[in-house]
């Protein structure tokens, strides 16, 4: 089976083929059912037209999904629907029960077919049981290439499944960059946590036979966590064992009795009521939780980043077509505005997926994951919405497989994007005003290293070679250089001058490693009688 990706992959191997087709048609679907505690919410559609309006909407409804055209999808019952209309709201019903729709539509594609469709009983999707099945195969058929460890586990006690790929998987190799993707951190956006697992069978399959794939995953440290929310994943199977599940949220057990918080609220960026974008609300869809990392699910991916920082990372949604990076709680763009851009417009050049902040796309989402990433990390992070409209939650069974085609490109191109992993700055020391300062670079191994050092001024009087600030030059140890040992350590006792002149309010390091293209550095000045820090550079370098 051939697909031309840009000229990149070329062929899917036969043997690979097989394993696709009996994944994707080897599992029957159950009959239709609806069980009497399925929360029945109807899909909505108003108008927006400008910001007193959406503020009146936000008072009534908060499952809703914004679009840049100014309509707004409302996810709702019938209570709700009729609030919408005495307010005044133009409502249109797109879908009547739209998790009855859900079924009957997968319902009706099996009927329609000649053999059984998607990848699992679940209105062709998998179950948990199904998922965790698939995730122990994946690392038992391809043990060299796929590790599956615990990164901790769910308010229910369910493990918090990664999957590590890379040509030493049982290892976190330093020295190679990460890239994290992620799905589910929404229960009910299905193709998210399967398009993940394709991927690591589809590159699995591949190694042997694929140079480019062999170079991709022995240069890298690929983190693939296909399921974030395993207890909501597994309550909607629960309440709609057919499928169609719309529940979003967690499962953990809030002050007022209600259940839930949505993890992709729950990050420590902009996280609170100081922004827009979340509920305080228990019983919202958009529940921030009680404090950021408050969920165990977010802790621990929080834990994880902490670790192995994410070069570039990419967490899934659905529906859209987006591929979205931040600011999400904020319209001002971010520094690097233009850089994203330009990787996003990489890997949307086959699936054409518009490309623009989480702002100007769905408005205001504060303390979601990429703005985290981004802001604690300088990751190269994007939040990519998959498939359309009518794909929905929950696509047909039929469009799995197209759906990861139409994505692959995206995410091989986003795998080949150039990636290094970058010195850190530590600086040690009782404060800036100490008679010595020890100055610590970690990097690579056996790595040239270059700092320079100059004394932040107050009044700002610039000298050349250092960038973003203006400085005057340290008389003593202007210049340091030399070479990392081992274990890619290096350090330097820098002797303060004593007294410091007039005028200076504090330090400034920019640590350079030489041997990349282009040569990575890291910037960073502490304050006269600031406690010492350990401080960390930005994630990639452009």
């Amino acid at each position: 089976m051939i697909f031309l990706f840009n000229g990149r992959i070329k062929m899917i191997k036969n043997k690979h083929c097989c394993l696709l087709v009996f994944l994707l048609f080897g599992i029957p679907l159950l009959a239709i059912a609806a069980p009497s505690d399925l929360p029945i919410k109807h899909w909505l559609q108003v108008q927006i037209n400008n910001p007193q309006q959406w503020q009146q909407l936000s008072q009534l409804v908060d499952d809703v999904r914004r679009q840049p055209s100014g309509l707004v999808d409302i996810y709702a019952d019938t209570t709700t629907q009729q609030a919408l209309l005495n307010a005044g709201f133009d409502v249109q019903l797109k879908i009547q029960n739209l998790s009855h729709y859900y079924q009957q539509r997968a319902s009706s594609a099996q009927r329609r077919s000649n053999m059984p469709l998607g990848v699992g009983s679940m209105a062709g999707f998998r179950t948990i049981e199904e998922l965790d099945a698939e995730i122990s195969r994946l690392a038992a058929s391809y043990p060299h290439l796929i590790h599956a460890f615990i990164a901790g586990y769910s308010h229910e006690g369910r493990p918090l499944w990664v999957l590590r790929l890379s040509d030493n998987p049982q290892q976190y190799e330093a020295e190679e960059p990460t890239v994290w993707m992620d799905g589910l951190h929404h229960a009910r956006e299905v193709i998210t946590g399967e398009i993940l697992l394709q991927l690591a069978d589809y590159l699995a399959a591949a190694y042997a036979q694929d140079s480019q794939i062999q170079d991709l995953l022995n240069n890298r440290n690929l983190l693939l966590m296909p399921c974030v929310n395993p207890d909501g994943y597994a309550y909607n199977q629960q309440i709609a064992p057919q499928g169609g599940g719309l529940w979003r949220k967690n499962r953990s057990t809030n002050a007022d009795g209600s259940f839930g918080v949505d993890l992709n609220r729950n990050y420590a960026t902009a996280w609170g009521d100081a922004w827009a974008g979340s509920s305080g609300n228990p019983q919202s869809t958009q529940y921030r939780g009680e404090m950021a990392f408050s969920e165990p699910e977010t802790a621990a991916l929080a834990q994880l980043w902490s670790q192995q920082h994410p070069q570039l990372a990419l967490s899934l949604h659905s529906y859209g077509e987006y591929w979205m990076f931040p600011w999400g709680f904020q319209p001002t763009p971010i520094v690097d505005d233009i850089w994203f851009r330009e990787q996003a417009a990489l890997m949307t050049q086959d699936n054409h997926y518009r490309v623009d902040s989480a702002w100007n796309l769905f408005g205001s989402s504060n303390g979601a994951t990429d703005d985290y990433l981004y802001d604690t990390y300088g990751t190269l992070v994007y939040t990519v919405e998959v498939g359309t409209q009518a794909d929905g939650f929950w696509p047909e069974p039929e469009r799995i497989l197209p759906l990861f085609q139409q994505l692959l490109p995206g995410l091989l191109t986003a795998l080949e994007i150039p990636l290094y992993v970058p010195p850190i700055l530590s600086v040690q020391g009782s404060s800036i005003t100490a008679e010595a300062l020890n100055i610590q670079v970690n990097t690579h191994a056996n790595t040239p290293v270059t700092v320079y050092c100059a004394l932040q001024a107050e009044n700002h009087l610039s000298i050349p070679g250092i960038l973003g600030q203006v400085y005057l030059s340290l008389p003593a140890h202007p210049l340091l250089q030399g070479m990392s040992d081992e274990n890619g350590q290096i350090s330097w006792l820098l002797n303060m001058p004593e007294p410091l002149p007039s005028g200076i309010s504090g330090v400034a390091l920019q640590a350079f490693v030489e041997t990349a293209s282009p040569r990575l550095s890291c910037t960073q000045w502490l304050q006269l009688g600031e406690a010492a820090l350990k401080l960390t550079t930005r994630a990639y370098c452009p």
